[in-house]
Order: structure tokens, then C-alpha cells, then sequence
């Protein structure tokens, strides 16, 4: 096939849709007063108490609480009674401590950006706070779970994490790349080390904490895989100030989590949203082990349960919540782009085409060049821009 018809069947397949994504599109935005009519409270007691054997009691609100209400901000705040105090403070393992859980009505689905801008994230000994997803159906690890946001106790550093059934793991990928560390690679709720999932830090100082000074935390789930950003006020995409983000041309992610090693079609079903913050607790910020790593004068979590004035810091500030459907968006994160540090924009990718579409010679070994370079410079576009699988399909035609 000579290398002009190659460059017009290209063109032709691809369109000049494909080479610029596009923009994905506003769903809901749950923000001030509105926000409470996108979200359900649950509720824990004793028939239903809470899995993570925490000591709190999420409670229902009828309307605006001291736990749940719209500042003169106009931001959701959702918090911990800070206010009450347990007379008969033992044995600890029985008070619970009145708390918030926030369910969205409306779950999500593949091919969707989450973006949530937060004020203020809930931190203290003993505080376990999360911003994360579950499955909806069944509202089990076994349609996936996805944690945005998760530090325990005076953490700095946030936690992204998946968890899921058997078969899902964390990978490095050059095409896929990310800016934070990997810790736990199995994503198996079930696996014998417990549910830890896999886990991925955030590279940020005080993305967390007591020094967070506010931000935007995203997460896109496409058919490509889950992508976490957390950006600064000062470094909010403008695309997405604007509402019309495009993930492609952001910076690289500080979690991702490649579709080759954990299918997001296959893990994950339509996810709800959720918000809330638990105390103590075995599994997490009340084991031992992690509660001493931030908390070291403090012989026992359980021991902070009765005082109120422990959470006078334990509530969430969020500005908006905000979903975009669409995509998924082209590959931009090529392993160049994983050096740098940065995504560049789709398209970008280097291209050996100096002698695509101009060889007019007979010569057979002129032709070959010719052809080899053209077919070296599309292939590099296609797997940026549509995977590997249509880059293979090129080639076959040639």
C-alpha cells in the first residue's frame, strides 16, 4: 500500500474528532442549598450498625442541623458532635458519637469525571474521614469501590485506594503513568493481608491535615481506567473552572489505575457518591499500628471517644460537587509525559513522518523507508489517541 493511500485511509478512520478531544459535559452540580437535594442520609443503629466498627451513630436530618447545613459561605458543612460529652465514659467501645454519612440519589457510571472542591477535610486523633465511591446495588466491595479521599487521624498525606472482587490489580503503565507512590498492589477485598486495597499516596505535603489549605480532588473513571488528581486553589484547570473539562490535557494524575491490570468495565458498576466521617474504628484510624504513626501520645483511640471538644476540627467544607459524563478522552499520558511531570494535550505525541505521503520514488527500498516512517509516526498517534487495538489494526492493513 503506498504511503499517500496509507495517510488518506488514516485520516478518513480517525476524523479530526478523535485527534482533539472532546470536552466532556456538565451532569450535576451539587452545591449550597441544592446539594441536600442530590444526597440521602444513612443511618446506623443497632440493627444497622456501622461496618467499620466505628464509635459514631450517623444520624438522619429533617432539615439544617449543627451537623449538617449550609454556612454563610454558601459551603456544605457536614461535621461530628463536637458538642456532646459522655458522663460515664467507659467502657469506650460502646458510645458512639453522633456523625453524617451522605449517600448521592443518583449513582454514576463509566465514562464520568467526579470532581468535589473542598474547603476543609475533616482531621484529629481518632477522625477517619472519606470521599469515595461504592457500588450501588448491592453496596459492597463486590461492584467496587473507589476512596478519593481518606486520610485517619493527623495524617498529611492523602490515600487513594481501590477496592474490589478477585482479579483486579495496581500496575505501572508508561501510557497511564502517575506522580505518587504505590503501596498495596492487590485490589481484592477478600486477599489474605485484609482489605487494604491498593493503595496509592499522594505526593502532595498537606494535601491532608491540618495544614490542607483547600483544593480540587478529581477522579475519572473511562473505559481506559481510574485516573485521581488533586489540584491546589491556585492550579485549577481552567477548563474545568469553565466547566467543560478534558482530562487528556491535564497534568499527570497522582493515582492511576490502568484498564490492562483492572478492567473498569469489569470491577466497577454504577457507583454511588458518598461523604462521611467514622471514629476509631479496628480496621483503619483505631488500629494501633496506624493510630501511633500520627497520634503517639495517645495510648488508645477509644480513650478520645467521650470528649467533644477532640472534634472540634472533624467536618468537611465542600464548595461544590460536581459530575461530567463523556469520553472516555485519548491516552495523553505517554511516558515522556511521566518525566516531565505534565500531560501534553492529545495529539502532541512525536511523529517520524519527515518522508510520510511524499515518497513518489520506485525504487523498492525508497518506498520501504518511506512507508516505515509514515507507519512508525501513525502508530505512535493511534495508541495515544485510540489504544493499542486500533494501532494493530493499521498495521495489518499495511
Amino acid at each position: 500500500m503506498s504511503t499517500r493511500m496509507l495517510a488518506a485511509l488514516v485520516t478518513v478512520s480517525l476524523g479530526t474528532s478523535v485527534l482533539a478531544a472532546t470536552p466532556l459535559k456538565l451532569a450535576n452540580n451539587y452545591s449550597g442549598k441544592d446539594f441536600f437535594n442530590g444526597f440521602r442520609f444513612n443511618i446506623t443503629d443497632a440493627n444497622h450498625p456501622d461496618p467499620n466498627g466505628g464509635n459514631i451513630h450517623s444520624t438522619a436530618m429533617a432539615g439544617p442541623s449543627p451537623l449538617a447545613f449550609v454556612n454563610n459561605a454558601g459551603n456544605i458543612i457536614l461535621r461530628v458532635d463536637n458538642t456532646t460529652n459522655d458522663l460515664n465514659p467507659g467502657p469506650y467501645s460502646i458510645f458512639g458519637r453522633n456523625t453524617v454519612q451522605v449517600i448521592s440519589n443518583d449513582p454514576i457510571n463509566i465514562n464520568t469525571l467526579l470532581v468535589a472542591s473542598v474547603a476543609h477535610i475533616p482531621f484529629g486523633c481518632s477522625v477517619w474521614p472519606a470521599f469515595w465511591t461504592l457500588d450501588a446495588a448491592t453496596q459492597s466491595d463486590v461492584g467496587g469501590e473507589i476512596d478519593i479521599i481518606e486520610p485517619v487521624n493527623l495524617m498529611t498525606q492523602n490515600q487513594y485506594s481501590l477496592h474490589t472482587r478477585t482479579g483486579c490489580t495496581a500496575s505501572e503503565s508508561s501510557s497511564f503513568p502517575h506522580t505518587g507512590t504505590k503501596g498495596a498492589t492487590d485490589c481484592d477485598a477478600n486477599s489474605i493481608g485484609g482489605n487494604t486495597g491498593c493503595i496509592i499516596q499522594e505526593p502532595a505535603q498537606n494535601s491532608v491535615g491540618p495544614n490542607f489549605a483547600g483544593g480540587v480532588y478529581a477522579m475519572y473513571w473511562s473505559t481506559n481506567g481510574i485516573q485521581m488528581w488533586l489540584f491546589p486553589t491556585s492550579s485549577i484547570p481552567s477548563d474545568l473552572q469553565s466547566n467543560s473539562p478534558d482530562p487528556s490535557t491535564w497534568p499527570t494524575p497522582s493515582a492511576s489505575y490502568p484498564a490492562s491490570t483492572c478492567d473498569p468495565n469489569t470491577f466497577f458498576s454504577p457507583q454511588e457518591i458518598i461523604f462521611d466521617i467514622d471514629i476509631c474504628g479496628p480496621t483503619y484510624a483505631g488500629l494501633a499500628s496506624v493510630f501511633h504513626e500520627t497520634c503517639p501520645n495517645v495510648s488508645e483511640c477509644q480513650t478520645l471517644v467521650a470528649n467533644g471538644a477532640n472534634y472540634d476540627n472533624a467536618y468537611w467544607e465542600i464548595n461544590y460537587v460536581k459530575t461530567f459524563i463523556g469520553g472516555p478522552s485519548p491516552l495523553a499520558n505517554s511516558s515522556s509525559t511521566a518525566t516531565t511531570g505534565s500531560a501534553a494535550p492529545t495529539g502532541s505525541a512525536s511523529s517520524n513522518s519527515s518522508t510520510g505521503g511524499t515518497s513518489s520514488s520506485n525504487s523498492n527500498s525508497s518506498n520501504s523507508s518511506g512507508a516505515i516512517a509514515l507507519e512508525t509516526g501513525v502508530l505512535s498517534i493511534l495508541c495515544t489517541v485510540v489504544g493499542v487495538v486500533l494501532a494493530g489494526a493499521v498495521s495489518r492493513v499495511l
